[in-house]
């Protein structure tokens, strides 16, 4: 009887194991889809970033050093998929992504 039990209470172990691998592998497959749907428009954003930034270059040596007053301004800038994503501060000339800070 008492192998009966233990034998009882291994199965149990094993079936509440195996949950736990199957919810730490839901949660690792969940990580991982949004980080590849972050990934995308990471990539998009920084792409533009390079872009901008590269007009923005080209803007002050035909403007005598002066930045744009907008991205606006930037007459050979293309359309910009994600052109609600920058924050361009005139002053200095420095254009961020809003959710990508670090770009």
């Amino acid at each position: 009887m008492k192998n009966v039990h233990c034998a009882a209470l291994l199965a149990g172990l094993i079936i509440a194991a195996g949950s736990l691998g199957c919810d730490a592998s839901e949660r690792r497959a969940a990580e991982v889809a949004e980080q590849v749907a972050t990934a995308v428009p990471r990539t998009g954003v920084h792409t533009e970033l390079l872009l901008i930034r590269g007009q923005i270059e080209t803007y002050r040596r035909l403007h005598g050093g002066a930045n744009p007053p907008s991205l606006d301004a930037i007459e050979t800038l293309p359309h910009l998929k994600y052109a609600d994503e920058y924050v361009y501060d005139p002053q200095t000339g420095a254009v961020k992504s809003k959710h990508f800070p670090e770009l």
